[in-house]
């Protein structure tokens, strides 16, 4: 499939999202016939927001740092299990034995090679790297395993801040053994599904940030009336390269490109990407998010307000108790790479408030209400504003 970008002029720099909708009265002829007769918004989207949305399988890197390994079941075991099918239902519960046991290994530490100019330096280090693998702890384990009693073997891979996921091998045992033995704590290639892994929750990592071009664009159409879907993104002489099969996500498009524009911490992280200073990880759309600010918790969107206002204590309970509702979190994770040895994991939330919540204080309060007003970023996702920001360190 032909990936279409164009190159006119833009008015972004740096990192942008989703344009503002632009109403289209008809498109070029080689349009699809799909939307002839239909009410037809266009917007445009940068090569992130296309990645975003796009529902192909991407492929992605992460360090294999062990293994699980299932052991067949006792003879005894099987017995079990093979009279538990002829017995009546009441009493297989009794019987029946799933016990397969399991054993986890992990290796017992990380050799991240140092980035060195000199060649001849740089292959001295792998060979002394490789030397170290062999005295891995999961190398030596699966060594003295007998392979006869081995059912099945899964990869572990990090995942960074702790996580750990399993990587499901292909192959015969004595290939996943041989898998493990030669990429053991090195980075190896994952296919996911897409991009969109969960409700809310993007994995970064399949996008090539280094190689984002803020002048580049697509063309995200919108129509009414039509049971194939609402959105569809365009390529090549208009034709569809892809249908947006849930709505939210273009959504999420628009909150994601009201935060850039307001939390210049978000803002820097991404661009952080960009230049090549860390690595992505996940973006996590929140809608749980439920911060409690009290008296001494003002957050951003208020601080100046509060100190520049007298508001008796009564309001600003009042106050405090409409920012705990319809609050929306926009989390961006990403990793340090400038020394391997010390990455530091970084989290930035942007918390997003709905102006809704505020209606409760709309009468009380109407200058405060006023004032939040000028901050709010009307967009197809609702009536939002940045209410905070908040960024987060921890060593991966």
């Amino acid at each position: 499939m032909t990936k279409q970008m164009n190159n006119s002029a833009n008015p972004h720099r740096g990192i942008w999202i989703i344009s503002k909708r632009k109403n289209v009265e008809s498109l070029l002829a080689g349009t699809e016939g799909n939307f002839r007769g239909k009410s037809v918004a266009e917007y445009r989207i940068s090569q992130l927001a296309w990645y975003l949305l796009n529902p192909d399988q991407i492929e992605i890197k992460k360090r294999l740092v062990g293994c699980k390994i299932s052991f067949k079941k006792s003879r005894a075991c099987r017995i079990k299990d093979k009279l538990s099918k002829i017995l009546p239902k009441r009493l297989r519960k009794v019987i029946t034995s799933d016990d397969i046991n399991h054993e986890i290994l992990l290796s017992d530490g990380e050799y991240d090679l140092p980035e060195v100019n000199d060649n001849s330096l740089g292959s001295h280090i792998k060979k002394v790297a490789d030397i170290l693998s062999r005295h891995n702890v999961v190398i030596n384990r699966l060594s003295a395993l007998d392979i006869n009693n081995i059912s099945d073997i899964a990869g572990i891979c990090d995942d960074y801040g702790g996580n750990r996921s399993l990587l499901n091998l292909q192959g015969k045992l004595d290939e996943k053994i041989k898998y493990i033995y030669n990429f053991i704590l090195k980075d190896v290639g994952v296919i996911l599904a897409r991009a969109y892994l969960a409700k809310g929750l993007f994995e970064m990592r399949g996008f090539d940030f280094q190689s984002y071009k803020p002048e580049k664009y697509y063309r995200l159409i919108k129509m009414s009336g039509n049971p194939s879907g609402r959105y569809c993104v365009l390529g090549l002489n208009n034709n569809i390269e892809y249908w947006v099969d849930d709505d939210s996500h273009v959504k999420m498009l628009h909150l994601l490109e009201q935060s850039i524009r307001t939390d210049h911490k978000f803002r820097e992280s991404l661009d952080e990407c960009t230049s090549g200073k860390c690595k992505p990880l996940k973006i996590f759309f929140n809608k749980q998010l439920e911060i409690d600010y009290s008296k001494e918790n003002i957050p951003y969107a208020y601080k100046n307000i509060f100190n520049s206002h007298e508001i008796k204590l009564g309001e600003r309970e009042k106050v405090a108790d409409s920012l705990k509702q319809l609050q929306l979190g926009i989390a961006f994770n990403s990793v340090s790479v400038a020394d391997a040895g010390n990455r530091k994991l970084c989290t930035n939330i942007s918390v997003m408030h709905n102006i809704k919540a505020l209606d409760q204080i709309k009468d009380d309060l109407p200058w405060l209400y006023s004032k939040i007003e000028e901050k709010v970023f009307f967009s197809e996702a609702g009536r939002f504003y940045l209410l905070d920001s908040i960024r987060g360190f921890q060593n991966g």
